[in-house]
C-alpha cells in the first residue's frame, strides 16, 4: 500500500529576506512517485528539484477561466474610456 505524502514547510518566504525563496520538504513519498518524478525530470533535462518547481509553479498558474474573468473585469471597469489609436499622440510627443 502507498505511503501518504506529508509535506512539512521548513522556511515560510514570509520569515525570510525578500531575496530568498521558501523551502519545502515532502516525507513518505511512495517509491513509485518518486521513480516517475525522476523519470519525468530526466525527459526535461532537468534536475528533480527543478522538476518539482515546475510541477507547483503549473500548478499555481491562473487557470484560463479566472484569466478571461480578470479580463472581462478589467474591460467593464475601462468602459467608457477613450481606448483608440494612439499613434498621432505618439509622433506628436517625438516632434516635441
Amino acid at each position: 500500500m502507498p505511503t501518504c505524502a506529508r509535506v512539512i514547510i521548513l522556511e515560510s518566504s514570509r520569515q525570510q529576506k525578500p531575496s530568498q525563496m521558501g523551502q519545502v520538504a515532502i516525507r513518505n513519498l511512495d517509491d513509485g512517485v518518486l521513480h516517475r518524478l525522476r523519470q519525468r525530470a530526466r525527459r526535461n533535462h532537468r534536475s528533480l528539484e527543478g522538476e518539482l518547481r515546475q510541477i507547483l509553479t503549473a500548478a499555481t498558474l491562473p487557470s484560463r477561466s479566472e484569466l478571461t474573468a480578470r479580463a472581462e473585469a478589467l474591460a467593464q471597469a475601462l468602459e467608457g474610456r477613450w481606448t483608440g489609436d494612439s499613434t498621432a499622440l505618439i509622433r506628436e510627443e517625438r516632434e516635441r
